[in-house]
Order: structure tokens, then sequence, then C-alpha cells
């Protein structure tokens, strides 16, 4: 359990309100948090592009330590831009995970304007980040992106605190998680 729950997951309350960024194009089928190509990723000899990460790798975690990559996943997802207001961008998919200041989770279309979240600088030194906005890219094209898994289940895209959840591709209505109970 310390990396591979991702918490409880309900499909309809996701498809109500601004659980789903996207309703025009239907309901939300399955989650994997995720980033586009070309996002930075610290490691200790600077940053590298997520496409460039590989399973073995050692990168800087959400703590500012080193931890090494498990799982290195691909798909294609619809995305936004999360900004802080001091101009920090991470473009990723809404149900992208970031920690909040009080070590709790989100996924970035819950956010708020003047949310707290965890951050690591390229020196690994942490800090607290304010959300400015999460703004989703409504438009109908899926976008290429990855998905890293790391031994503490945290790593920091762009230098915002996340946590993966790519063990494996999602077909629709599959979820990221150890497994279901049907409550219906």
């Amino acid at each position: 359990w310390k990396t591979g729950d991702p918490g409880l997951w309900f499909i309809d309350r996701v498809n109500r309100g601004k659980g789903n960024a996207v309703p025009s194009i239907g309901p939300i089928e399955s989650c994997n948090p995720c980033v586009i190509p070309g996002t930075q990723v610290f490691i200790h000899s600077g940053t590298t592009a997520v496409e460039n990460i590989r399973v073995g790798d050692l990168i800087i975690g959400g703590h500012g330590e080193s931890v090494r990559v498990v799982h290195v996943s691909t798909y294609k997802a619809f995305v936004g831009t999360l900004k802080l207001i001091t101009g920090e961008e991470l473009v990723c998919s809404a149900a992208h995970q970031v920690k909040l200041a009080d070590g709790t989770w989100s996924s970035v279309n819950y956010l708020e304007d003047g949310d707290r979240i965890k951050m690591v600088a390229e020196d690994g030194n942490v800090w607290t980040g304010k959300v400015e906005y999460y703004e989703h890219d409504y438009g109908n094209t899926e976008t290429l992106v990855y998905d890293i898994e790391t031994e503490t289940d945290e790593w920091a895209p762009a230098g915002f605190v996340s946590k993966g959840c790519g063990e494996q591709e999602l077909p629709p209505w599959g979820v990221c998680s150890l497994g279901s109970i049907n409550l219906s």
C-alpha cells in the first residue's frame, strides 16, 4: 500500500460538476495523471525532458531526494495548464495529482485559485507555491502524455510535487487501483 493506493474514486461524482473538465466531449471513463512531452524533470545534473526518462534512472522526488524510476507509460489525454502566481506552469491532464501544502493530494481540476501546493526546486529545496489557476484546454484533440512511477510514488515534473499512477495502460472504464468495489 505504500505506493499503490491512489484513493477511492467515484466515477459518477467525477462526471458531475467540475470533476469532468470536458463534459461536452463525453463522460470520463478512466483516470491516469500525466504530463506532456517537453515537461522538464529534475535530475542531479540539471533537467531533462520527461520523454528522456527511462526505468532505472534517478530523478528528484517530492522531498528533494533521489528516487529511482520503476515505470514509464505513455498514452493520450486531454490536458490543461496549471499556473502558479510566481509564473511556474505545468501542462497536464485534469486527473494529475499534486501535493497540497498540508500533505494531502488533489487532482488539478479540483484546485482553486489561491490553493497552496508543494514544489521542489532544481537544487532539491522544497517550497510552497500558490495556485493562480488551472485552465483546461477544451479542444477536441487528445495529446500524447507521459506518467512516471517512482519507488516512492512521488516525483516533481517541472517542480510540481506529483503522484504517479501509471502502472498499466487503462481501457475505457478502467481505474488506477489495486481493486474495485461495486457500490450499486
